[in-house]
């Protein structure tokens, strides 16, 4: 064998043998890159896990502050009508304090027999019966009457913010005049003659009204004559509704 040969022979086999030792280093590389990745994966995964349980967290978090905004929006509007509540309340009692308070001032005349004070529908109502103040089928105003709508007025002129209606009444006895054609007209004609009386008396006219009902609104029959004069009557109903008023004890006459 020549020595050209041997060398060559050589010089291949060292070349083949640092390719291999290459390789092997290379394969290595590749396997611990391998393992690094897995762990790698392995690692985001378990982050992956551990990121979807935070979310998990989150949108519980999430609900229950929601469930917490509803509550204490729920409690808001609670308290809100519990105030508006208390405040209703209170002007209701402060009113009928007030009315409870104009009710006793009539304590005189109730007990005289002269007026009747009653709630009806809500209404205050001071009842005057017809034969206090008119003799029969008249308008004018007795000497009795006059003394007792003057007391009435000096009460009603103490009143702010209120409306009267006052209301004539009749029994179903039938009138028929040249001046009163009917109960209509004598009962309208008595009204208006209280509201005369009341603003003579100090009362603001821009509180009163009057109106007759004629004997189409009777207290009680007309059978006899003691219930037909419970139908002859005046009414001062003040306007605007107290729906509590029938509880005070004071109004129950």
């Amino acid at each position: 064998m020549r020595a050209s040969s041997v060398v060559l022979s050589l010089v291949l086999l060292a070349t083949v043998s640092a390719s291999g030792f290459v390789l092997y280093r290379q394969r290595n590389a590749l396997v611990v890159a391998a393992a690094r990745t897995d762990d790698l994966d392995r690692a985001v995964a378990l982050q992956t896990t551990a990121l979807r349980g935070k979310d998990g967290e989150i949108a519980t978090l999430k609900a229950s502050v929601a469930k917490l905004d509803v509550e204490r929006a729920a409690q808001a509007k609670a308290l809100a009508e519990l105030t508006e509540l208390q405040k209703d309340r209170d002007a209701t009692k402060a009113r009928a304090d007030q009315l409870a308070k104009l009710v006793e001032q009539f304590r005189k005349l109730i007990d005289a027999g002269k007026l009747h004070v009653e709630v009806r529908h809500g209404h205050l109502v001071l009842v005057l019966p017809n034969d206090v103040l008119f003799d029969e089928g008249k308008t004018a105003l007795k000497p009795d009457g006059v003394a007792a709508l003057a007391e009435i007025a000096a009460t009603l002129k103490t009143v702010k913010d209120r409306q009267f209606q006052v209301v004539g009444h009749t029994d179903s006895a039938p009138i028929k005049t040249k001046e009163f054609p009917s109960n209509w007209e004598l009962s309208s004609a008595r009204a208006l003659a209280v509201v005369k009386l009341l603003v003579e008396q100090g009362v603001g006219p821009s509180m009163l009204a009057a109106t007759g009902r004629g004997e189409w609104e009777p207290m009680a029959s007309n059978l006899s004559p003691v219930t037909r004069a419970k139908n002859r009557r005046i009414e001062i109903v003040l306007e605007q509704p107290i729906a509590d008023l029938a509880k005070l004890p004071q109004l129950k006459m």
